[in-house]
């Protein structure tokens, strides 16, 4: 099932952030970036759950003053590994996708790293299109 993310979730939130990243993020930087999250209207973490968490999506909404609506961004996808290949993936971004319409959103877009092969693969199965380059500058 899948659930809006609470402030009981942050631990296991940040194990999957963990996984996504493959690195140990800062836990202290990780816990204030999640409380920000949870009090920023503009701002869906959802989960999908039953007996434990399984996967994590979130949604950022962007106003770019070069298109008519609001933009959705998807900041973050992860399935833990053990439950891959079960479609959580396919129900969560679905689920995103519904919660675009809904929010009236132009479109929804995403930035995957380059070694990420299969999350391209699953992105382009799921009608996402390569048509922007992504840059980064660390300050």
């Amino acid at each position: 099932m899948i659930v809006e993310a609470t402030y009981q979730d942050r631990e296991e939130v940040f194990l999957l952030m963990n996984e996504l990243e493959r690195n140990t993020l800062d836990k202290e930087m990780f816990n204030q970036q999640y409380d920000k999250c949870m009090k920023n209207e503009n701002v869906y973490i959802y989960l999908y759950k039953d007996d434990d968490i399984k996967g994590c999506i979130t949604l950022y909404l962007q106003n770019y003053l070069h298109h008519k609506k609001a933009t959705g961004e998807i900041g973050e996808l992860i399935i833990k590994e053990q439950y891959r290949n079960l479609h959580i993936g396919e129900k969560l971004l679905n689920y995103i996708e519904e919660k675009g319409r809904k929010l009236d959103l132009e479109e929804i877009c995403l930035s995957s790293g380059m070694v990420r092969k299969d999350a391209h693969r699953f992105y382009e199965k799921h009608g996402y299109i390569k048509d922007h380059y992504s840059f980064e500058k660390k300050l």
